[in-house]
């Protein structure tokens, strides 16, 4: 959880591919991520790329013992 020093041009780099069609897909655990005031930062200076902000603790598997993995 956080934000590291080369995140915002990390995450930058995605949202200025020239690339015909995609979707930017982020997900944080909860609210309190530092993340996600950057991630809303770019998706509105980069309204043309369809991207979406996912929050919260998804089951990612049947046995949860997997999903720690």
């Amino acid at each position: 959880m956080g934000v590291d020093d080369c995140l915002h041009e990390n995450l930058k780099s995605h949202f200025t591919l020239d690339y015909p069609r995609f979707e930017l897909l982020f997900c944080v655990q909860n609210e309190n991520d530092p993340v996600i005031s950057l991630l809303q930062s770019l998706c509105e200076q980069y309204p043309h790329v369809n991207s979406r902000l996912f929050i919260g603790k998804f089951k990612t598997a049947i046995d949860q013992s997997v999903a720690g993995l």
